[in-house]
Order: structure tokens, then sequence, then C-alpha cells
């Protein structure tokens, strides 16, 4: 097996020093800063993020290939890192989780063989991994093996894990017949999403990746973590990493490629106001917390 180069490792390699740095500043809150309750954004944040896609969509309706063609690698680079960085900020709880499970979706996916270098990445010397993480089996073990396993295991801790996020629904203890209904239906689409996996692939094989994935979904439902964002990293850190890559290529590694395009600049800022403005409205919330103490 080739070594690493320098190119193949430099996107896994900061992604994993980011999550890291995550890591640390999600214990460093958990140990010095108060739970914050579940926070909505203001007028203006809710309007920036509805001008960025409405802009997005009479440009291509107005130019179509045209205005693509004006689109480099640094460019398309730029645009996921603002579809990211607007999906992180409308995390509905913890920011700097949603910011963690991003790291993590964009870490899974440069994982099997690089197609540029044909270099193995992460695959801890296991077949199943060459090809990577496969985003179908993905979502339907972490979205729905996960909520029908813990469907399985507790009905009523399967509702409580979505009274969460619906204000003013508290569910009850369920009788029996709506749980035993509840199991049933949890059975159903495990065995559903069996049967696509198989349907998919053509090998039974790729249950295993189903079921840890389940097993790590079920862990997100437990403590609330957004499966969504991870997602969405996964299905769009490939091109994030190809994009960055070529960008680097054509400015001879030159990193200033990113802010010298005008279009590039301008997205990148548009993402960092976007998590600006997320992390004041955080923020905000602790200091109203503390004054109403």
């Amino acid at each position: 097996m080739r070594n690493l180069s320098a190119e193949t490792a430099g996107f896994p390699l900061a992604i994993g020093i980011l999550l890291a740095l995550c890591g640390i500043a999600l214990i460093g809150r958990a140990m010095y800063l108060p739970a914050a309750p579940t926070l909505r954004w203001g007028a203006a944040a809710l309007g920036l993020i509805a001008a960025l896609f409405i802009a997005e969509a009479v440009a291509i309706q107005l130019w179509g290939f045209e205005w693509s063609m004006r689109f480099g690698p640094a460019e398309f680079a730029a645009v996921i890192v603002l579809r990211l960085a607007v999906a992180i900020a409308l995390a509905r709880a913890s920011r700097l989780r949603g910011f963690g499970m991003v790291l993590l979706g964009l870490l899974l996916s440069v994982i099997g063989l690089d197609i540029s270098t044909g270099i193995l990445r992460l695959t801890f010397g296991s077949e199943l991994l060459v090809e990577g993480i496969i985003l179908p089996t993905a979502a339907l073990g972490i979205l729905v093996v996960a909520d029908a396993a813990l469907c399985l295991y507790s009905p009523s801790r399967f509702l409580v894990t979505y009274a969460r996020q619906l204000a003013g629904w508290t569910p009850g203890w369920l009788a029996r017949a709506p749980a035993l209904a509840l199991r049933l239906v949890a059975l159903v689409a495990i065995a559903a999403a069996a049967w696509a996996v198989i349907a998919w692939e053509g090998t039974a094989v790729e249950l295993v990746p189903l079921a840890l994935f389940g097993a790590f979904g079920f862990a997100c439902r437990i403590c609330d973590w957004n499966r969504l964002l991870l997602l969405i990293a996964l299905g769009t850190g490939t091109q994030l990493e190809e994009n960055i890559r070529r960008a680097l290529l054509v400015s001879r590694n030159d990193p200033e490629i990113f802010v010298r395009s005008p279009i590039a600049a301008v997205l990148l800022a548009a993402a960092v106001v976007a998590l600006a403005l997320a992390a004041a409205d955080r923020c905000g919330a602790f200091r109203a917390r503390g004054d109403s103490r």
C-alpha cells in the first residue's frame, strides 16, 4: 500500500484536528457553562439565509449555464462551505455540537479509495471500507434503523426524543396496545431498511455498516445530536475536498485563491456572517439566562 501523500492526507488531517478542537471545546463548555435552552433565530438571520438561497435560485434561472461557467473550483468550494455554515447555524440545539457533527461527516466522507491518487485512506485494512461510506446505507442506518431500534427498546422514550423538538407536546406513558403496535412498525422498518440495502448493494455484507450506523444513530437520538448535519456533510465532503484540491492546483498551492475571487470571497464572508450571527444568538441566550437568575 502506498503511503499517504501530503495532498491526500491534508484534508482528513485538517478535519481531524478541527474535530479534536471541537471536542475539547465541548468538554470545556460542559464543565464551565450552563446548559442553554432551545434557541430561535432572529429576523435578521432568517432574512440573510432566505436572501442567499433566493439569490442563488434567481441567478440559476436568469443566467443558467453562463452563471455556472463563472464558477471555478474555489467558488464551488465556497458554495459548499456556505451551505454547511447555514446548516450549522440553523441547528435546533447546540451549534457547537452541530459543528462537530459536520466535521465528523466530512471525516467519514474521505474513507476509502481516493479517486485522484488511488490511495486507501482510513480503511484500517477492512475491505468493507474500500469503496467508502455509502450514503444511502448510512442514512438508513442513522435515521430508520436507529429510530426503529429506539422504538423497540422503549416506545415511550422514542416519543420523548421527538417531543423535545416540538414545543408544548409532552407525551405520556403509552399503554400496552399502542406500544406493541409501535414495536411492530419498528420491526417492519428495520426489515425494510435491510432489504433495501441488500437490493442496492447485492450482498448481505452491507448489513454490517447498516447495523453500525444504526447503533450510532441510536446514540444520537439519546444524546440529541443532529444526525442530518452529519449526513449533509457526508454527502458533500468528497465534492468539497476535490474542489479545494483543484483550486490549490490551479493556484500552485496558494490559498489566497479563495479570497482573490470576488464570488468565492463573498460566499465565504457570508458563511462567516451566518456562523457569527448564530454565535451571537447563543451568547445572547446565555446572558439572558444569567440575568434571569
